[in-house]
């Protein structure tokens, strides 16, 4: 995508316009999407002046960071409720059990 291309054009304000809608929410949020911009754009340019090994490597390594990121913001909350909910369970199943044990 060129710089004086229309497609860019309409394609940065909607991006700037993401920055600022999630800028505006939480911090976290902030720091996170920084974070992670910065790590991206780091390993951009160690793709860029890699050689063989070393650029499959930093963009493995940039992919990985973005697939744990979405991990963890998509799954988090689902293994936290059910860790909580087996624990609930097997509390409750080693109350009914001393309950008829009596």
């Amino acid at each position: 995508m060129l710089f004086t291309s229309t497609a860019f054009l309409i394609f940065l304000p909607i991006v700037f316009a993401l920055y600022w809608f999630v800028f505006s929410k939480s911090i976290k949020y902030q720091n996170l999407l920084l974070l992670s911009t910065l790590i991206d754009y780091s390993f951009g340019f160690w793709v860029a002046g890699g050689s063989g090994r070393k650029r499959k490597l930093f963009l493995l390594l940039s992919i990985l960071n973005n697939l744990l990121v979405l991990c963890i913001f998509k799954y988090y909350n689902f293994f936290i409720q059910e860790a909580d909910r087996k624990s609930y369970a097997s509390a409750a199943a080693g109350t009914a059990s001393q309950g008829l044990s009596v």
